[in-house]
């Protein structure tokens, strides 16, 4: 008996040891990930992904799609592309930046999720913001992205609720 209390507690502690580490690993990957984004660096987006083909997939939140819709009939309330389209895009955009907070982190060691919370800035303006979720896989021990879900709800049609305000809604 003692000696399986003995192993529960060394491989737990190791569970816990690898949980960690394989969640700081992603944090860390979060921040470079936007570091890239922000610096414009476009060449180098490709490094985060598992392959150059990953999809992205957007959709607008129900108050900025009823807006657009408006003005535009054929808008599509999805849309999808891949970072190919997405490179470009990052290194076009002048004065803009992506900020992110409110990260939830779930992970057995070769898959993950990462749940946050983004903002996207023109100007030092919000243009809008919403949710992103990104499934990860890890492949010689390096964490990459399979592919990214987002939302978008519009600044003019509803402001960001607070961080606090987010927090305490999930």
């Amino acid at each position: 008996m003692k000696n399986l209390v003995l192993f529960f507690l060394l491989f737990s502690g190791f569970y816990l040891a690898q949980n960690t580490s394989n969640k700081i690993q992603i944090k860390q990957l979060i921040k470079d990930y936007y570091k890239i984004i922000n610096g414009k660096d476009s060449a180098n987006i490709t490094s985060f992904l598992y392959h150059e083909e990953v999809n992205w997939v957007g959709t607008y939140k129900s108050k900025t799609l009823e807006k657009l819709s408006h003005q535009n009939h054929k808008l599509k309330p999805v849309f999808s592309g891949d970072f190919k389209d997405f490179k470009s895009d990052v290194s076009e955009g002048k004065n803009t930046e992506v900020k992110y907070d409110n990260i939830k982190i779930i992970e057995d060691g070769n898959v993950a999720s990462v749940n946050l919370d983004y903002s996207f800035w023109l100007n030092n303006k919000m243009k809008h913001w919403g949710k992103e979720i990104w499934t990860l896989v890890k492949v010689f021990n390096q964490w990459k992205i399979t592919n990214i879900v987002y939302s978008i709800e519009n600044v003019d049609v509803s402001e960001q609720p607070s961080l606090k305000q987010r927090l305490k809604n999930n």
